[in-house]
């Protein structure tokens, strides 16, 4: 579940990057498109690219959704099955069998459906948050090289 909270927050980082760039170049270039009215071509652009992130952003949801699900019925559907399991291997039922695993399962319950799962969704989130970091970080790096040789040069051909 964690890898696919991860591909999700990828998703939806690439479709908000490029509703971003989109945005960008329009503000940009706003003078051009109000002088040659193109102004529909690029809300049509506008509203696929957010379309398509609201789409991603809807299925991540849906999955979060699906987890805090599982939190509110995982804790009936173990002390079931275990007293279930309990009783068809042949043991003895009573009350205090009963409150005893109730209170162990429900003690462990926020750690287990709620913590766990949300640990594992928001860790691939910061990791998916950390590569893009890494590979922005990688861009300004190998830049910047770049233009000291390109200065170095100019410098030695006699350029300013």
């Amino acid at each position: 579940m964690g890898n696919l909270f991860s591909r999700l927050r990828q998703v939806t980082a690439q479709h908000t990057d490029e509703r971003v760039c989109i945005m960008n170049e329009i503000v940009n270039a706003i003078k051009v498109i109000k002088m040659f009215a193109w102004e529909h071509p690029f809300i049509s652009l506008v509203s696929e690219a957010r379309k398509k992130e609201i789409d991603s952003i809807r299925k991540s949801n849906f999955l979060k959704a699906v987890n805090m699900a599982l939190f509110f019925t995982s804790a009936k559907l173990a002390v079931c099955l275990t007293i279930i399991v309990y009783v068809v291997t042949g043991n003895v039922l009573t009350a205090e069998k009963v409150f005893v695993t109730s209170s162990l399962i429900n003690s462990v319950r926020i750690s287990m459906t709620m913590c766990f799962p949300f640990a594992i969704s928001f860790g691939s989130e910061a990791l998916m948050s950390c590569q893009r970091l890494q590979v922005s970080l990688l861009v300004l790096v190998v830049r910047q090289p770049l233009h000291n040789i390109e200065m170095i040069s100019n410098r030695n051909s006699g350029k300013v």
